[in-house]
């Protein structure tokens, strides 16, 4: 059957319609570039280009090069901007080293970078910047010599804001968890506000600003049921605006962070600075070498001593919002590759890391499979009645009353820590729920926070009441 005419015009009216309303002039497009819209400019120009007399300028290769190079697709951005270079537009010459920089080939982003700093040579600003992105280069290109032979024997891809609670750390190496006074706004920052916390539970190494804005490495202690005011590490100084993701090993000497201090390999570097106890101070951080580091960001390297495995996390090649965790085995003692090693370095297959003699699916299990939680052990008490009264055990106390009291401050130090406990799953949950989830959620965190500080406040007061009970039958 014929279709009606007037149903015939509907059709065509709405599809026209539709393709108004998804179409994009040039114009619009490049006040996307200039938004910084990456993503929508992409798919912009990737329309426009069809079209023969806008593929042909050389403005539109740079921008649509511009456009895919900015949102990762640096394959496909080259051919643009190489267009647009030959015919001497100036930026493409900065996006085209970026893009040979994503892809290891250094030699080739030092040429386009030393290219653009050519072209610009009234600009300071971008002549610094030139300088910066050619050094990285440098470095990366030594790094590839020097590539670590490091069995990676798993990786997963994750979304960044709760990446921490996929690694899997024995008891006795600590444990990574969110700053607490950053939850919250944790949706609004650039970085996941990670917190080192030690396997007792009384030591915190994490990350603030200072007076003058720069982010510096902190740590606190807690004493007495309290956390102390957090410190700055003042040894550990770094140039870069970008700090965090600290992590402490079990002998209390090693520890990583990540920066974005320039020189570095690009992006956010991951480093180590080791303590000297006699000193009291860390020593100058070293930067970790390939394939630890990259042209992207790396961070968050933390060790678990029970299995003798190693993670670490990057963005590279990967989406926004989301990057991938590699799981390692540790080398004490380094052992490196020989000549230049590109597809080691980027991490081309993990496969291409691991030793044929070696079997990692037990090691795997054990690891994923192993419960993450505090084995009971038998500890000798260490009762503190006065300075010169120290008890080992409960048969010492004197006084009566001050020995049931001294039971009571147990039975409250217990209660503390299984709601204390509760109260962690809680934030982390909220960290990764949905909108409607968190303002379920909210009323009872705040409920725990407020039993919490209430019960803080009556182990204190038990702790003083048996101290002073004791001390007056002396």
């Amino acid at each position: 059957m014929r279709k009606p005419y007037h149903f015939l015009l509907s059709v065509l009216l709405f599809g026209y319609a539709a393709f108004s309303a998804s179409a994009v002039t040039l114009d619009e497009a490049r006040r996307l570039i200039d938004k910084k819209d990456y993503v929508q400019a992409a798919e912009a120009f990737r329309t426009l280009m069809k079209t023969r007399s806008i593929s042909q300028r050389a403005d539109c290769n740079k921008w649509y090069g511009e456009a895919l190079c900015m949102t990762g697709h640096y394959d496909e951005a080259i051919p643009y901007l190489e267009t647009a270079g030959k015919r001497q537009v100036k930026g493409a010459f900065w996006y085209l080293g970026i893009c040979r920089q994503k892809r290891y080939e250094f030699d080739r982003a030092i040429e386009a970078f030393t290219k653009y700093k050519g072209l610009i040579k009234n600009s300071e600003l971008w002549t610094a910047r030139c300088d910066s992105a050619i050094a990285e280069c440098e470095i990366a290109q030594r790094a590839l010599s020097h590539v670590e032979n490091v069995e990676i024997i798993d990786s997963m891809v994750v979304a960044k804001k709760t990446f921490f609670n996929h690694y899997k750390l024995g008891y006795e190496s600590g444990r990574i968890i969110m700053d607490p006074a950053m939850q919250a706004s944790v949706d609004s920052l650039a970085e996941v506000p990670t917190i080192f916390e030690s396997q007792n539970k009384d030591h915190r190494i994490g990350v603030a600003a200072d007076s003058d804005g720069q982010l510096r490495l902190y740590e606190t202690h807690y004493f007495d049921q309290r956390w102390g005011t957090p410190e700055p590490i003042t040894s550990i100084t770094m140039s870069g605006k970008r700090m965090g993701y600290p992590f402490l090993r079990t002998d209390g000497e090693t520890l990583y962070f990540a920066s974005d201090q320039t020189p570095g390999v690009g992006g956010m570097d991951i480093y180590v600075a080791h303590y000297d106890s006699e000193e009291k101070v860390f020593y100058t951080p070293e930067r970790l070498g390939m394939p630890f580091n990259s042209p992207y960001d790396d961070y968050m390297m933390a060790i678990d001593e029970t299995h003798h495995v190693g993670w670490w996390a990057t963005d590279r090649r990967q989406i926004q919002d989301s990057l991938v965790i590699y799981l390692f085995k540790i080398n004490e003692e380094p052992i490196y590759l020989e000549g230049s090693q590109v597809s080691r370095g980027r991490i081309d297959r993990i496969a291409d890391s691991w030793n044929a003699e070696s079997g990692y699916a037990d090691l795997l299990g054990e690891i994923y499979n192993a419960r993450q939680v505090k084995k009971q052990e038998t500890k000798s008490l260490h009762i503190v009645i006065d300075d010169k009264h120290v008890y080992s055990s409960v048969d010492q106390f004197k006084s009566a009353e001050a020995q049931q009291l001294y039971f009571q401050s147990l039975q409250l130090e217990e209660q503390l820590v299984q709601l204390e406990s509760e109260l962690d799953q809680l934030r982390q949950e909220w960290s990764s729920a949905d909108t409607s989830r968190r303002n379920q959620l909210r009323p009872l965190i705040l409920q725990r926070e407020q039993r919490c500080q209430r019960d803080r406040e009556q182990l204190k007061t038990t702790q003083k009441l048996y101290r002073n009970a004791e001390i007056k039958s002396l």
